[in-house]
């Protein structure tokens, strides 16, 4: 009776760990779902704060450009310097065209943080589906084990008092002396 009682216990210990490591699964899928959303916004909010950083620090470069131009123009203006025309004109033209290029490079830089921020964000995110679809895999296999596990060792344990009830012995193999006795 001992022996039946400690297969069933045993039994049922098994097949409650499958239960708990199939819960377990079923919680970790949930929660690398949730991250994953959570990645993707994290990843767009990231990008959009890169933008607007980007906007701001292109129009402060705007607003500087414009300061040292007028600046210029005025210290021309004070030397003597005809404003524009001649090679003052020229001067100008290029450091409004080196000012707009280096005000597109920062927007520019911006979005390459902004398109770093969303790739890795979807890299994280699909990373974190695919470990949710193997723990979703894996909830209902952790079932099946402890429920195998339970009722092998149910008729192990039934096995074992059976033998000890009927007085059975395993039976034993005469050692091989060689030839055909």
């Amino acid at each position: 009776a001992v022996t039946i009682a400690a297969a069933a216990f045993s039994a049922y210990s098994q097949y409650q760990q499958g239960q708990a490591q199939a819960q377990a699964y079923e919680y970790n899928a949930q929660s690398a779902e949730a991250q994953a959303a959570a990645a993707g916004a994290g990843a767009a909010q990231e990008a959009e704060l890169a933008r607007t950083a980007a906007a701001f620090e292109a129009d402060r470069q705007r607003d500087y450009d414009r300061r040292v131009t007028a600046r210029a123009r005025l210290l021309y203006g004070g030397s003597g310097v005809a404003v524009g025309e001649g090679s003052a004109l020229l001067v100008e033209m290029d450091n409004l065209r080196e000012a707009e290029l280096h005000q597109q490079a920062i927007r520019y830089s911006g979005e390459v943080r902004a398109f770093e921020a969303l790739s890795s964000g979807a890299a994280r995110s699909q990373q974190l589906r695919a470990q949710a679809g193997l723990d979703r895999f894996m909830a209902p296999l952790a079932r099946r084990a402890g429920t195998i596990g339970a009722g092998a060792t149910l008729l192990s344990g039934f096995g074992q008092t059976a033998r000890i009830y009927s007085g059975m012995r395993a039976p034993s193999v005469p050692p091989y002396r060689g030839g055909y006795d």
